[in-house]
């Protein structure tokens, strides 16, 4: 009686798992496959030439590689497998991959999944339709879209490499990470998954919540939130843009530290924070600055610069609102085109737009040389409209190397016009030295001293006087004026210490 077809078929297969598979596969040298189970086998030349075709609950283990699907076709002499329906593979360190469809090379390990891909170890998952395995290098890899996922962050990509052993991953073309606290957008990134960190190889932006990074080199580190950015580095907020040859930031405590040609835009004050060192605390709104720092303020019709040693920039919350500060310690000198300044230290308010100088200040305004114990600058509509100089103020203009109106009181308090010196009151024990003109030539020298005196001037020069209570005075030819009797006490003019340019800010002259 002849056999039916299913009790060959059931023959066949008998014959087949008592086989081992390499010596199927007759290559040389070959990787041995080894079949661990089937529920049957077939062989039809018709559809698959040098082929057999194991049906149901397929097993086959090559090396540290088990394969698992429905259907599966085995080359003999290439040493190569098709696989179909619930594909699986699993690596002895526990990667698994899973797809619709497998060809296997045996003898060079190269397994092609198609369809439905889907790559597994203990911390990462990798989604794609297309990927390549190479099981001598354990690399994987996709070239056609895929997405990776592990337990904090999402990652897509055109192309992407998984290098198994180094837990490292390779991605370029239109890459996108998404994470709980940001968003990254690149073109060409690794990622370390035993460290968390992303390290950046091209143009990227970085997305958060309340701020904007954007480089060409650096990294971030996903599990401590901090990052550390180069090459065209920048770093955005609602109100500040800060760009640097490099950046560092700590997300989680909302930190950026700039290092080399720092510069700090603050659009809601229309200021520029300039140095090579900049430490900026976005919760506390507070930025310090060394390393040649200074300030640029842009007016209507100047521009001023601010240097010192060390600069601070914070917000000062009040009952009325928040208003922006900035403290300039240590040599700090101001150059703007219509005013020069100088002191130890110097402080700005946004609040009411005024300008502290302290110690031993001095202010320079085309020939005239202001001076006090401390002084203040006040602006409205961005320019100055007024100047206050408290204890032991004095004001000199000067008429050439040798001769000075010099005006002195308690206090002093200036108003301007259009820039120009307007008039000047001088409140208690004020003190007049001054030159009468007769067609622009010295012709005189009057001293005067009365509790309060209102000066009106004309291009610098003293125009007009009113004294509010009888002066105690006296006018000396010019054949009388001398050394002892054509200055102030400690009067002393110092020009050589003035800005001349935004450069001489740098340079603190004793």
């Amino acid at each position: 009686m002849g056999l039916s077809k299913y009790s060959l078929i059931f023959f066949l297969g008998f014959v087949f798992f008592e086989t081992p598979f390499n010596t199927i596969a007759q290559s040389e040298g070959s990787t041995k496959i080894t079949l661990k189970r089937a529920d049957s086998m077939v062989y039809n030349e018709k559809v698959e030439s040098n082929a057999r075709r194991l049906i149901g609950n397929v097993i086959l283990q090559q090396e540290d590689n088990r394969m698992y699907c429905d259907s599966v076709y085995i080359f003999h002499v290439e040493n190569n497998i098709k696989a179909y329906s619930r594909v699986q593979l699993v690596k002895a360190d526990s990667i698994k991959v899973f797809s619709d469809y497998l060809f296997h090379y045996g003898d060079i390990k190269l397994s092609q999944f198609r369809r439905n891909v889907v790559l597994k170890d203990n911390r990462t998952t990798i989604y794609t339709d297309s990927l390549n395995y190479d099981l001598n290098r354990n690399v994987a890899y996709y070239f056609n879209g895929g997405k990776i996922v592990d337990s904090t962050t999402i990652l897509l990509s055109n192309t992407g490499y998984y290098y198994a052993n180094e837990k490292l991953l390779f991605f370029n073309q239109n890459v996108v990470v998404e994470h709980e606290n940001y968003k990254m957008f690149t073109d060409t990134l690794k990622y370390n998954i035993n460290t968390g960190v992303v390290t950046i190889e091209g143009p990227t932006s970085i997305l958060s919540d309340t701020a904007r990074l954007y480089a060409e080199k650096g990294w971030y580190n996903t599990k401590t939130k901090q990052t550390l950015i180069w090459q065209n580095a920048r770093y955005e907020t609602s109100s500040q843009i800060l760009v640097a040859d490099t950046i560092f930031v700590n997300h989680k405590e909302q930190i950026a530290e700039a290092f080399g040609n720092v510069s700090l835009h603050q659009s809601l004050d229309s200021l520029i924070l300039s140095a090579h060192y900049v430490r900026h605390n976005h919760n506390l709104m507070h930025t310090l600055m060394t390393k040649r720092p200074y300030i640029t303020r842009i007016l209507s019709n100047d521009t001023l610069y601010l240097h010192g040693e060390q600069m601070v920039s914070f917000l000062d919350t009040i009952d009325s609102g928040a208003f922006r500060k900035a403290l300039v310690y240590r040599k700090a000198q101001l150059y703007s085109k219509n005013i020069q300044m100088r002191a130890d230290s110097i402080a700005f308010s946004m609040q009411d737009t005024i300008i502290r100088l302290f110690n031993n200040p001095v202010i320079w305004l085309e020939n005239m040389q202001l001076t006090a114990e401390m002084i203040e600058l006040h602006f409205k509509n961005g320019d100055f409209k007024e100047l206050h100089l408290y204890n032991n103020a004095l004001i000199a203009s000067q008429h050439d190397s040798v001769h000075f109106d010099q005006i002195k009181g308690n206090t002093i308090i200036c108003y301007f016009e259009n820039r120009k010196l307007h008039k000047a009151y001088v409140d208690r024990r004020a003190e007049l030295i001054y030159y009468i003109l007769d067609k622009d030539a010295l012709s005189a020298l009057n001293t005067s001293v009365c509790r309060n005196i209102l000066l009106y001037f004309h291009e610098n020069q003293i125009d007009r006087i009113v004294f509010h209570a009888k002066p105690e005075g006296r006018v000396l030819p010019m054949d009388d004026v001398n050394s002892s009797n054509m200055y102030f006490r400690h009067f002393r003019w110092i020009g050589n210490l003035r800005p001349k340019k935004f450069d001489d800010i740098f340079v603190w002259q004793d």
